[in-house]
């Protein structure tokens, strides 16, 4: 059984996003249906005696879309799912720092329009989770939480509340919707 991913994998670039999910998803179900184990899971030019360059010099080298992919796939067995929501930012719950930084993040809700809100439990439907502020308003063990989850986490906390402002406006300013991860969404 053959899966195509469309798109040249050569000098840096890799599937999207939405295609790995897609492409995770289709080949886990197919590896549950056909009982094939993880390891037998190959790329085109990974069966013997094949010379192909597909699927592309960032399978196995450089980006290793591979191991995104079979990190991907785990997930699903795990029972993390279809994700609901692309990117969810989620901000301390209450109203006392939580009224600083959600004000503070205004421009970045204007630019790159993610769900928002307060639980820990509603982000945990997100492909992307972007955590305001420090360990003092979402804990380190709800971030493991949401990354047990199947969730790409991403925390934008400075030193001062004024100071997480800063680092959202900073990132609004040269068009990044994350520090850490680089998505085409």
């Amino acid at each position: 059984v053959g899966v195509v991913f469309a798109g040249s994998f050569m000098n840096g670039k890799i599937p999207t996003s939405a295609q790995l999910r897609a492409g995770a998803h289709l080949v886990a179900w197919l590896m549950q249906e056909l009982k094939i184990p993880l390891a037998r899971v190959w790329g085109h030019r990974e069966f013997p005696d094949n010379m192909t360059v597909c699927p592309g010099g960032e399978w196995t080298q450089g980006n290793r879309w591979r191991d995104l992919l079979f990190e991907r796939i785990g997930q699903i067995q795990q029972g993390a799912g279809l994700k609901t929501m692309r990117h969810y930012m989620l901000f301390p719950p209450g109203d006392g720092a939580a009224g600083e930084l959600f004000a503070d993040a205004l421009g970045y809700m204007a630019r790159f329009r993610p769900t928002v809100g307060f639980s820990v439990e509603e982000a945990r439907g997100a492909e992307y989770v972007t955590i305001v502020g420090g360990e003092a308003g979402i804990s380190a063990v709800s971030a493991t939480l949401l990354a047990d989850a199947g969730c790409k986490v991403e925390r934008i906390a400075g030193r001062t509340d004024g100071e997480t402002g800063r680092l959202l406006a900073e990132m609004v300013r040269v068009g990044r919707r994350f520090r850490d991860h680089d998505v085409d969404f």
